[in-house]
Parts: C-alpha cells; sequence; structure tokens
C-alpha cells in the first residue's frame, strides 16, 4: 500500500507533482492551459466524489517508544534510524516522566527518605528532550518523529522496610501524554516526587500554617526563657516539619495514606487536557505488575475499569504486545462507547496500538510488532495528531514484515451516498450500507475471523480467505437509536487487527459526514436495546444475480422492505471471560431474572454499597445488557447471590433494587460485612 506522497524531480513533500513546471510550459501553449484546466476542474469533482477512505493516506506509526531518556536503549537518532529501515512513517516517543520510588521516615517523611531512581525526562531536561526530538525531525523527511511522556501519577506503600516486605502499589499504572510542547508544561504534571510547583499552594498551606504557629509560640518561650531544653528541640522539629510540609508540591496527594482511587490520575488527565495534550490509558492488562525492584517489591493489578472509572482521556491502548481482552465484543471498551452513546460522556473513547520497546535484542516487544496506521491527508505531524485525537486510525499486531491491511471500513447512507469512516459521525436517512476491505501486506492468502460490531453486540461474523471485501446492509438495526459499528479481524494472537467506530444517528434530514471530535455531544433519545438471543447468526441469502465464484467478495443489495428481508439473527449475548484474546468471544444464554425461593431471614439479610455514581443496574450479566436503572454513590443494595460469571477476577452480583431483581458488577459496589 503506498502510504507517502511520490516525489519527482524538483518535487517536494509538500508539492507531490512538480505543477508549477507544467504551469509555465502552459503560459506560452493556449490549448495545453485550457486542458490544464479542464484536467484540474475534473480533478477536483472526482475528488469531492470520492470514497471516505479514498480521501486519506495510510502512514505506518509506532508509539510507547523509550530511548535512553528513560528506560531505552537507543537515542533519538537511532531510533529514527530503525523506523526508516522499517518503513515505519510515524515514531511517537514515551520516555518516562519521573522514574523514582521514595520511602520516607515518619514524620519527615519527605526529609528523611531513600529513593529509587532511574533516568527520566524530568531529571535530565523536558526542553533538551523536545529541542532534541525536534532537531533530529528536521534531519528525518522520511519519518515524522513526536514528543510524548509516559506518566505513573500515583502509588501507595504497604509492608515495611524491616520486615522486608515493602511494596508499592500501582507503580504501573501508566497513562501515555501526547501532545504536550513546552518544557514548563513537563514540570508541572501532577505527579508524585516530581518539581517545585505552585499550582496546589493555596490547598496545602494549612499545615505550614499549623507548624508555624506552634514554632513561633516555642521561639517566644525560647526568648523568654521557659524550658529551653524542650523548646528548643521543638522549635527545630517545628521548622523541620515546615520544611517537610512545604505547600510548594507538584501532587496533593502522598504516597503513605493508601490507594486513592482514581482521583490522582483523572488530575493528571485534566491537566493534560487543559494544555491542549492528548492522554491514553496503557498496559491496562499487563501480566507483569508483580516483580521486584532491588529490595522494593512493585504490585499493580490489572486496572481495565479505570476506563469506566476515568473522564476526558482520549483513549487507550488497544492493541499490544499482550493480550488485551477489553477489545473483545460487549467488554469495557464497549461499556464506555455506549456511555457515550447515551450522553454519559462527552467524547468517544479510542483505541491505538502501543508498541513498549525499550531495546533491540532484549526480552520484551519488537520494534514495530504493533503499529497504529494513521488515516490523514498529508505527511505532516499536526495531520498525525489531528487523526489521533479525531479516532482516524487502527491498531495492528503483526508477526513479521508483513501485518494486516484495512484498505476500507466505511458506513455509507444507500439513499443519499454519503459515507463516513473510522471515527466520523453520518447522519443517515436510509439503512446504513457497511463496507470493508481486508488484505494482508505480504500478498499471501489468509485465514481471517472478522466480528462486526454494532453497539457491543457482534452482528456479523466471518471465517474468510484474505483477501476479503463485504457489502452488507444492516437493515435489522433500531433506526430511532444513535449506534455505532466496529471491526475485529483476526489471524493469530500475534496477528490481528482493531478498528475504531464509525457513528451513525439517523434523521429525516439530508445525510451530513462530521469528525465525532467537532460535534458538541448531546443526550439522545433511544429505546432499550432488545434483548440478545442464543441463537447462532445465519448468513443473509444472496439473489442469485449477486452470486460470485469469488468467495472473498460479498455484496448484499438492500431489501425493499424490512418486513420481507432475510436478515441475520441477533448476535449472542457475550461475556467478558479472562481468556487470552485475541480468541473468539465467549456465547452465554441470556438468562432469565434471578427468582428467590427462600429469602433469608431479615438478620442475615447482606447489603452492598455503590461506590461511583451513575452505575447501571443491568438485565443481565454484561455491559451489553439494557440498562433496568441507575444509583449513585452510597446507595445501598440487598445481595441476592453471587453468580459464577467472571468479570477481570471479579462476579457479577444479582442484587434487589425495590421490588426488582437486576446485576451489577461486584468492582462497582463494595459489600458490606453481615451484622
Amino acid at each position: 500500500m503506498k502510504k507517502s506522497f511520490s516525489k519527482l524531480d524538483g518535487g517536494s513533500d509538500s508539492e507531490p507533482f512538480p505543477f508549477c513546471s507544467l504551469l509555465r510550459l502552459g503560459q506560452s501553449i493556449p490549448v495545453f492551459r485550457f486542458v490544464i484546466f479542464i484536467v484540474f476542474i475534473a480533478g477536483v469533482v472526482l475528488a469531492a466524489s470520492a470514497p471516505a477512505f479514498a480521501k486519506y493516506i495510510q502512514l505506518d506509526g509506532v508509539a510507547d517508544i523509550k530511548t535512553i531518556y528513560s528506560r531505552g536503549c537507543a537515542n533519538i537518532q537511532d531510533t529514527a534510524n530503525m523506523a526508516k529501515q522499517a518503513g515505519i512513517d510515524i515514531v511517537i516517543f514515551n520516555d518516562r516522566a519521573r522514574d523514582s520510588l521514595q520511602y520516607g521516615v515518619f514524620p519527615l517523611k519527605r526529609i528523611l527518605k531513600k529513593t529509587n531512581e532511574g533516568r527520566s525526562i524530568l531529571n535530565t531536561s523536558p526542553d533538551v528532550y523536545l529541542s532534541n526530538i525536534n532537531d533530529k525531525n528536521k534531519q528525518f523527511r522520511e519519518t515524522l518523529l513526536i514528543p510524548g511522556t509516559d506518566v505513573s501519577p500515583f502509588y501507595y506503600w504497604t509492608g515495611s522496610v524491616f520486615k522486608k516486605n515493602l511494596t508499592a502499589h500501582n507503580w504501573d499504572k501508566r497513562l501515555s501524554v501526547i501532545g504536550l510542547n513546552q518544557g514548563e508544561d513537563f514540570e508541572q504534571l501532577p505527579i508524585l516526587d516530581s518539581n517545585f510547583s505552585k499550582k496546589y499552594t493555596g490547598k496545602l498551606l494549612n499545615s505550614v500554617f499549623g507548624f508555624g504557629f506552634l514554632l513561633i509560640v516555642t521561639v517566644v518561650m525560647i526568648f523568654k526563657n521557659y524550658y529551653r531544653q524542650a523548646t528548643v528541640p521543638l522549635a527545630i522539629l517545628f521548622t523541620l516539619l515546615i520544611f517537610n510540609n512545604h505547600p510548594f508540591r507538584s501532587s496533593l496527594f502522598d504516597q503513605y495514606h493508601g490507594d486513592q482511587g482514581i482521583k490522582p490520575y483523572q488530575e493528571v488527565i485534566d491537566f493534560a487536557v487543559s494544555k491542549g495534550a492528548m492522554v491514553f490509558w496503557n498496559d491496562l492488562e499487563a501480566a507483569n505488575g508483580k516483580r521486584d525492584w532491588g529490595t522494593i517489591k512493585l504490585d499493580t493489578q490489572s486496572h481495565p475499569e479505570d476506563l469506566v472509572l476515568s473522564r476526558n482521556y482520549t483513549g487507550f491502548q488497544a492493541v499490544a504486545d499482550e493480550p488485551v481482552s477489553v477489545t473483545e465484543p460487549g467488554n469495557i471498551w464497549d461499556h464506555v462507547l455506549v456511555e457515550y452513546l447515551r450522553g454519559g460522556r462527552n467524547q468517544p473513547v479510542w483505541g491505538y496500538g502501543g508498541n513498549g520497546f525499550q531495546c533491540a535484542g532484549e526480552a520484551g516487544p519488537i520494534f514495530g510488532a504493533t503499529r497504529t496506521v494513521f488515516l490523514v491527508r498529508e505527511k505532516t505531524s499536526t495531520a498525525v495528531m489531528d487523526a489521533m485525537r479525531k479516532g482516524r486510525m487502527y491498531a495492528v499486531r503483526q508477526p513479521g514484515p508483513q501485518r494486516l491491511s484495512l484498505d476500507e471500513f466505511t458506513v455509507k447512507d444507500v439513499e443519499t451516498g454519503k459515507k463516513a469512516t473510522l471515527g466520523e459521525q453520518l447522519i443517515s436517512t436510509d439503512y446504513p450500507e457497511i463496507s470493508f476491505k481486508i488484505h494482508s501486506t505480504d500478498g499471501k492468502e489468509k485465514r481471517a475471523r472478522v466480528f462486526l460490531i454494532r453497539n457491543g453486540k457482534v452482528i456479523k461474523r466471518e471465517s474468510v480467505i484474505l483477501p476479503y471485501e463485504l457489502k452488507w446492509i444492516d437493515s435489522q438495526v433500531d433506526m430511532s437509536q444513535f449506534v455505532y459499528y466496529r471491526l475485529n479481524v483476526i489471524v493469530s494472537p500475534v496477528d490481528h487487527l482493531v478498528a475504531n467506530p464509525i457513528f451513525v444517528k439517523f434523521g429525516k434530514t439530508a445525510s451530513v459526514v462530521t469528525s465525532v471530535a467537532s460535534v458538541e455531544t448531546q443526550k439522545p433519545v433511544i429505546e432499550e436495546p432488545e434483548q440478545p438471543r442464543s441463537e447462532s447468526p445465519k448468513p443473509p441469502e444472496v439473489a442469485e444475480s449477486q452470486k460470485t465464484e469469488n468467495p472473498r467478495v460479498a455484496k448484499l443489495d438492500p431489501p425493499k422492505s424490512p418486513e420481507v428481508a432475510k436478515i441475520p439473527a441477533p448476535a449472542p449475548a457475550l461475556v467478558p471471560a479472562n481468556v487470552p484474546p485475541p480468541g473468539p468471544p465467549v456465547a452465554i444464554e441470556t438468562p432469565s431474572p434471578p427468582k428467590v425461593k427462600n429469602p433469608e431471614p431479615a438478620n442475615l439479610k447482606q447489603y452492598v454499597r455503590v461506590l461511583i455514581d451513575g452505575v447501571s443496574l443491568k438485565r443481565g450479566p454484561g455491559a451489553v445488557f439494557p440498562e433496568l436503572e441507575k444509583v449513585n454513590k452510597g446507595d445501598r443494595l440487598l445481595l441476592v447471590r453471587r453468580t459464577k460469571i467472571r468479570f477481570n477476577g471479579k462476579v457479577w452480583l444479582v442484587v434487589k433494587s425495590g421490588d426488582r431483581l437486576a446485576y451489577v458488577w461486584e468492582g462497582l459496589v463494595e459489600i458490606e460485612k453481615r451484622k
């Protein structure tokens, strides 16, 4: 696939063809000038009517790349050379902002402390880091170099140095911040153990005033000769405590008061977004979160639920060196996308591919094994950042030099012919036509499984031979709903593709295609989705006139009316399971609301308490099931029973709200002890 502009003699990246030379030639030839004018007009007309995918070129990118500024082995120039040799168009660096763990002794924990620190941007210089990337960007015109930073906003301690079980929790909860262009912005990141900051001075002054008052009292007592043997040491102690609790810290939190939930991470997200940057969650399900670092133990559990708990971030690592289950149909990604559809979020959540590369020739991710493919109109950093912000990208995992290529993925309004592609929104007046084309860049045939997903449900599941293309009318869609379509393509655990969603609203007006990021979100009025069934979907019948000998091309014309159309049955309900993706989702039967034959005596009743606002009570155990109602933080619900359906180590619970039975995920509530 062509990924960059062609260059002829005298051309440049911004001038793919030397038109100026032709126009100068045409100045002395009137007929030639007329022909050029006609060709130009025809080109404009063709470009305006081109399919959505044809408006863009595809650029291969690698993200989450470390260098010698943190845990990597290569410098900026060597990394750019590796990218050039591998045919990679974009490198998004992601060196650690701060790579340190501090443990202090009470009561002077910020003074009497031991620090384990590695290389990072902040202990070198953010300005030097940015300047180096910008300088090399001018040298490597074939490869765009974009700065980013890997942020661990928070951790907390348990255990003891003396018992040799001192453990830092959540140190590997990481955010990738892309788009900070000023060294000062790096300095002001609200993270632990960072640099001088005045951002929280007003909120941190209380302890300073308290110790300052005590210091003044002891100083007065010293001058008046009252208890000098006691007041002099106290004055020294209060002075040290003032320095220990100074108000010029970079974070409101510290590592000595236990888990602070999502708050420290939301603080970083809000700060980065206020500076015009993008934020992505990384390593949500990493398996190496429990390990030793010197004499310290590290313990970070998988935390995909943070996608639900946090707000205003751009996206997450949808494809990684390790399996990612949250992209499976009906899992957490679909949960947050449906939240957006229902007006619960201001923006969608996009998926990207994080490479996580550090050193060549060592154990760990291979450079370029995971990529993000961007759809852009020109090869510039600005165009790439725009595509990333608006979701015009898909992520791939590749076993070698070859990868899966998504040549087309569009949703079309059949009546008007308007189309939308990745990250865009279409206003449609008719049943939408979904089209996609997939092939492997090595040109070889491969067997793949294709999952077309609408609002968390698999509506079309195919086992195909690549290259493959499909045109299909979704005549089963509820046109009163705001919907999205997304695509998963799986050859193997190391050869698969995850595409970002396309959004569709239905209306009576003419079709409009817009970027979702540019549309102000309004709460749509939608009906509850139909309860899923357990039958396997059946492929729609194709008329004899439409049948072709090529099994890789399928085209279905829209039916004359939905009443007579032969359409696939609804996809089975899917329940997230602890199965290494990207295997097929697990189908379960839709459970009926449970019945309680012998309720427990009143004194044996057990309750759950809701931990956050807006928790959905579901009709079934999974995000794809209809919502019965929402409950808020602090609400108490009667626990009926625990199910055996697990999700990320926790089960779905059957609870009673009023007179209704419903399901809620154990990770969003706290089970109270029996009294």
